[in-house]
């Protein structure tokens, strides 16, 4: 219940990168990677960003 409501705060704020590394810490990596390519295919990645 924690982490969905989480994940709901970090995706209001724009926190991509966060809401994928939590997605993967629950190894959720199917909706990890479909979200991702979600991203990619609007263009809401920040490719500046550092990976952490």
């Amino acid at each position: 219940m924690i982490q969905n409501k989480a994940l709901s705060l970090l995706l209001l704020e724009g926190q991509y990168t966060a809401c994928l590394k939590v997605l993967c810490q629950q190894r959720y990596y199917d909706t990890a990677a479909l979200f991702l390519q979600t991203l990619a295919q609007h263009g809401l990645l920040d490719e500046n960003h550092e990976s952490g």
